[in-house]
């Protein structure tokens, strides 16, 4: 038994000599790319974008309202805007553009759209244009420094809204030139 023993014993140390003094060899050459794995998780809902930006059809003021301040008329025009809520006029914008298209032609503004606020100077006096948005209206203003107009403007000037949610970050929009209207249509793929 005892031989058995000792013979055991030499084995095992003959054995734990032969593992200590192994050295580890080169590394081999990378083996083929194994298939791709199953795709992950979405995430979560990322920020609003521009996608959430609204903006009306073109509009042309049927009647124009009329008052008086100190001596000079104001014309105005009511249009219904229920996407314009407290929470976009507190944490949004809301911008007005203009095609003043009851202009004679000679003033080149036929088409041509403007951001309002937005003055007109001709033939001695000043047409002024402005607008105020508030929960669930936009209401277009128009005031000449002479009251030439009895009845208000011309019912061919037309107008439409956007509306650019609280959610867009200033830094995704700094760059943009608002009173660019061609700019604007095309940051927020604005259809005519």
């Amino acid at each position: 038994m005892k031989t058995l023993q000792s013979l055991l014993l030499i084995s095992g140390l003959f054995l734990f000599l032969c593992i200590s003094s192994c050295k580890e060899g080169a590394v081999g050459p990378a083996g083929a790319a194994g298939a791709a794995g199953a795709a992950g998780v979405a995430g979560p809902k990322g920020d609003p974008g521009t996608a959430n930006v609204i903006y009306s059809d073109w509009f042309t003021p049927d009647v124009w309202g009329k008052e008086t301040l100190f001596t000079t008329f104001v014309f105005s025009y009511n249009k219904a805007a229920t996407q314009i809520t407290a929470d976009i006029i507190d944490k949004g914008a809301v911008l007005v553009y203009g095609k003043l298209n009851g202009y004679t032609s000679s003033l080149g503004l036929k088409d041509k759209v403007v951001q309002l606020s937005y003055t007109v100077v001709a033939n001695g006096s000043t047409d002024s244009w402005t607008y105020i948005a508030s929960p669930g209206n936009v209401r277009v203003s128009f005031v000449n420094s002479q009251n030439i107009y009895s009845s208000g403007p011309a019912n061919t000037h037309q107008f439409r809204y956007v509306i650019i949610p609280g959610g867009v970050k200033a830094g995704k929009l700094a760059g943009v030139n608002w009173s660019d209207y061609e700019e604007v249509k095309r940051t927020f793929n604005l259809q005519d």
